[in-house]
């Protein structure tokens, strides 16, 4: 909002005239305040008179300095501070920038006057340059300076509303996007909140601990959550995902235990907490990655530097005829075709289960037709 700083000064003979005039603003701000001004108006008896560290008179000197509108009072009397308070005012005028504060002096004419106080207007035009307006009454004062505003306001000088008032953009951020932005999220965390969850437990493999040509196929998910409630979910290639309904609010965040089991991969169990979504990674286990076993001719004797081939992987058997294959993930299977040979006996070629803890046992015939080797 735009304040306008008033000073009104005048002699003590017309103090009825001040009197007028501060209720001419006051009732002007009635309007006024709509359009985003305010006159802030003052007379010496607006300002504190106990002692100070300034001089009565120079505080009233500071205020006028501060002012957008001075209005001066003459009658009879020329008063000495009154005089003193125009010259402060124009001087200020001078200066200023903004050609502040705009200066009004209003004149009553009565009979009998001074005759100091008839060349008065003579005088405020030689030295100030300024027009000294007159009138006769209240009615013709009030009248004068209501035409004096509606000329400011018109010219955008002086009265004019403040295009760009942080305070109030900040009041109507506040109280009309800020505000009702903050009641929304409350009103949508706290309906979020205290609304029953449904918790969703979706299992996949770990692409880089997976075999492709053996893709989940089964295993059993169980969920402990709530005062001990457990659920528990058979899963396949299709049904990966698990879903809990109607979860009591007051469980959200608290903690679950989820335990997962299937062939082929490690078991799981874990601790969560409570939420709409969980994902539980799978990898699969050792089962496939090892063929281990013995290989010895039909007479129970150990072979040693023998052969064994699984795919593209080969490996010798020790003095012990003792063996043991390692498959990368990528070629891991169910089922494994493994062949055997050593110069000097007949190629072994079997293809069997891999079982993670069931040896293989070799058993190598003598070659019937050694020129064959």
């Amino acid at each position: 909002m735009k304040r306008v700083k008033v000073f009104i000064a005048s002699s003590a003979e017309l103090e009825e005239d001040k009197k007028e005039l501060d209720f001419f603003f006051a009732e002007r701000n009635k309007i006024y305040t709509e359009r985003d001004i305010l006159f802030i108006q003052k007379t010496w008896k607006d300002f504190e008179s106990s002692l100070h560290k300034k001089f009565l008179q120079d505080r009233y000197n500071e205020y006028i300095r501060k002012c957008d509108i001075v209005i001066f009072l003459f009658h009879t009397k020329l008063g000495k501070y009154t005089l003193q308070e125009l010259d402060i005012a124009d001087e200020t005028f001078k200066k200023s920038r903004k050609s502040k504060p705009r200066i009004f002096i209003f004149y009553k004419e009565t009979p009998g006057q001074q005759p100091e106080l008839a060349d008065f207007k003579r005088l405020s035009e030689e030295k100030y340059g300024h027009f000294c307006d007159t009138y006769e009454n209240y009615d013709d004062l009030l009248q004068k300076m209501e035409k004096q505003l509606q000329i400011l306001e018109n010219t955008g000088k002086v009265i004019h509303p403040i295009l760009f008032d942080p305070r109030k953009w900040l009041r109507y951020l506040i109280l009309y996007f800020i505000l009702p932005v903050l009641l929304l999220v409350a009103v949508f965390m706290a309906f979020h909140y205290y609304s029953d969850i449904d918790m969703r437990v979706r299992v996949s493999e770990d692409a880089q601990i997976c075999i492709p040509s053996i893709p989940f196929d089964e295993g059993t998910l169980e969920i402990t959550y709530g005062n001990g409630e457990m659920k528990s979910f058979k899963l396949d290639a299709v049904h990966q995902e698990a879903i809990i309904k109607d979860i009591h609010s007051k469980f959200r965040d608290e903690i679950s235990r989820i335990r997962f089991t299937a062939p082929g991969y490690v078991n799981i169990d874990t601790i969560v907490r409570i939420s709409e979504n969980i994902h539980l990674t799978i990898r699969r286990n050792d089962d496939l990655r090892f063929i281990f076993g013995s290989i010895s001719d039909e007479y129970g004797n150990p072979l040693d530097e023998v052969n064994i081939t699984v795919q593209d992987i080969t490996v010798k058997s020790n003095e012990a005829g003792n063996f043991r294959l390692e498959i990368p993930i990528a070629k891991q299977a169910k089922e494994q075709l493994l062949t055997a040979y050593k110069p000097g006996y007949e190629r072994w070629t079997f293809t069997a289960p891999v079982i993670s803890d069931v040896p293989w046992s070799i058993v190598l015939k003598k070659s019937k037709n050694r020129l064959k080797y």
